[in-house]
């Protein structure tokens, strides 16, 4: 099968007119090639064959027959790293926050005392009542622990779902971390962590957000003390009170529940 012919065929489904616009050519252009027997430069077929779904290679190759090869195989999410797949759902949540959002715009704006009293109307508002009905499962649908606990059959590991809750998880924390010999333990391996590993630590935190820099280039990790007893690492935030005795541990608030 010749060009003109995978051309002519490929160009009906979605219009010739069209698939000459979104390739940025003059709106004729494919009906020219296809007429004329032209042959497109080498950067308007590559421009055409994407917009046709199929390889420019497949496309000008008079040897090739129909149908057109399967599209290359769409990557598996687990080769993209976690911020890109955050920043995905990210975008996806906002976009149904959004849409609550427009929904209430317009809500706000109509009388509904009226609308209750005009049924004809009712069709129209289907735009504004889903998504404010359903605004919960809007927004859950982006929530990554709504949808590991919906599909906890396909998540890895072997723990139950109860082990996953957050609350259960906070207080488990806030166990082990609010003894005084732990937070003790804790500064040390801290404090004698290598600086190249201190680096990609903080590198890895803090495109989560989850880190505050240190004011005036401070390490993350303080230096380590002679004394056994390190103080604990608290956030650059929380300086150490003016009462309290140096090199003692510092006992670092429980998280909120």
């Amino acid at each position: 099968m010749d060009f003109w012919e995978k051309l002519d065929r490929l160009a009906k489904e979605k219009g010739k007119a069209k698939v000459s616009f979104q390739a940025g050519l003059p709106s004729t252009a494919i009906s020219n090639y296809l007429s004329k027997r032209q042959i497109p430069r080498a950067d308007a077929a590559v421009k055409i064959g994407g917009i046709l779904g199929v390889p420019v290679e497949w496309l000008m190759d008079d040897k090739a027959d129909w149908p057109p090869p399967d599209p290359s195989p769409k990557p598996s999410p687990a080769q993209f790293t976690d911020r890109e797949l955050m920043l995905e759902v990210a975008k996806r949540h906002r976009l149904a926050v959004g849409r609550v959002l427009d929904a209430l715009d317009a809500a706000e704006k109509i009388n509904w005392e009226e609308t209750r009293a005009n049924p004809d109307r009712w069709r129209d508002l289907i735009p504004v009542v889903f998504p404010l009905h359903y605004w919960q499962g809007l927004i859950n649908l982006y929530s990554a622990e709504s949808a590991a606990s919906a599909n906890h059959s396909l998540m890895p590991g072997s723990r139950p779902p109860s082990d996953f809750k957050i609350l259960t998880i906070l207080e488990r924390i806030n166990k082990v971390m609010g003894s005084p010999d732990f937070q003790t333990v804790a500064a040390n391996v801290l404090n004698r962590i290598p600086e190249e590993a201190e680096a990609q630590i903080e590198k890895e935190l803090e495109w989560a957000g989850a880190v505050v820099r240190p004011p005036h280039g401070a390490s993350l990790f303080p230096p380590a003390r002679s004394s056994q007893a390190a103080p604990a690492v608290m956030p650059a935030s929380s300086p150490p009170s003016p009462t309290e005795t140096p090199g003692k541990p510092r006992r670092p608030g429980k998280a909120k529940l």
